[in-house]
C-alpha cells in the first residue's frame, strides 16, 4: 500500500488479499485436507479391518463416520460423559457374536480390552487407535446394556450380508 500510494492503496490491498486467499485455497488447504477430515485414517481402517466381519467404532470422531464407505456399528456419538458405559456396551456387542471387530482408542483398550487380539492402527486426533477382536474383559461385558449398538450405512456404502 505504501508503494502504490494512497490513490491505489485499496487496489494494492485487494491484490495482496486475493493472492493470500489463492495461495491458501490452492496450496495450503489441499495439503491439510486428508489429515483434518479423517479420510486417510478411515481409509486405513477399512483397508486393515476384515471386510467380512462387522466393524464397530468406540469413542470415535464424527468425521470417521462421515468418511466411512462400509457399514459400521457404533454405540452412540459423543458419549464422553459416559465413556465407561460406551466401552462396556461395545464389549458386550463384541462378545455376543464371533466375527466382530472394534476400533478403539488407548483408554478403551486398557479399560475393557486387555485380553483382546490387538492390531495398531496408528495415531489420529491425538489418540492411539487399535483394531481389536475377541477377548473383551468379562467385567465390562457384564456392565454392557443390550441393544445399544446402532447400525450406520453411509450413502453409497456396502452392507455386510449376514
Amino acid at each position: 500500500c505504501a508503494i502504490a500510494r494512497p490513490r491505489r492503496g485499496f487496489l494494492a490491498y485487494a491484490g495482496a488479499l486475493a493472492t493470500s486467499l489463492l495461495i491458501v485455497s490452492f496450496w495450503v488447504n489441499p495439503q491439510m485436507n486428508d489429515e483434518r477430515s479423517g479420510a486417510s485414517f478411515v481409509a486405513h481402517i477399512e483397508k486393515t479391518a476384515d471386510p467380512h466381519q462387522e466393524l464397530g467404532l468406540v469413542a470415535f470422531k464424527e468425521q470417521y463416520v462421515l468418511n466411512a464407505r462400509r457399514s459400521i456399528v457404533h454405540f452412540g456419538h459423543a458419549r464422553w460423559r459416559e465413556a465407561d458405559q460406551e466401552m462396556a456396551d461395545a464389549a458386550r456387542w463384541l462378545s455376543e457374536k464371533p466375527g466382530r471387530q472394534l476400533v478403539i482408542n488407548d483408554s478403551a483398550r486398557t479399560a475393557c480390552f486387555r485380553n483382546a487380539s490387538v492390531q495398531s492402527l496408528g495415531a489420529a486426533n491425538r489418540s492411539e487407535w487399535y483394531l481389536v477382536s475377541g477377548g473383551a474383559d468379562q467385567a465390562c461385558v457384564a456392565r454392557g446394556k443390550p441393544g445399544m449398538a446402532h447400525d450406520y450405512l453411509p450413502p453409497g456404502g456396502t452392507r455386510l450380508s449376514s
